[in-house]
């Protein structure tokens, strides 16, 4: 949740801004986005253990929440919020 110097911005809105348009540069962007969340090495079986319903709503929560608004989360809260958007991205 803290902004990463050579980015700007955090990881977390590093993730979620990825660019949409078909350019080479872009790809490059998106490449490394899939090689940080591998890194991440989060089980998609996480998934499974949470309610359908629940888990859509932590997925629009986190869609909604800037980073700086998600830092003042409890660390499970956050833990949570984080994971799913990497499931969903993945």
């Amino acid at each position: 949740m803290e902004v990463d110097p050579a980015l700007g911005q955090t990881r977390f809105h590093w993730l979620r801004s990825a660019p949409d348009a078909p350019s080479a540069s872009n790809l490059v962007g998106l490449t490394e986005r899939i090689a940080f969340l591998r890194k991440m090495a989060i089980d998609p079986k996480f998934q499974m253990r949470i309610s359908s319903g629940r888990w859509d709503q932590m997925i629009r929560e986190g869609n909604a929440t800037p980073a700086w608004l998600a830092n003042d989360f409890n660390a499970s809260r956050r833990h949570a919020l984080i994971v799913a958007q990497v499931i969903n991205l993945v």
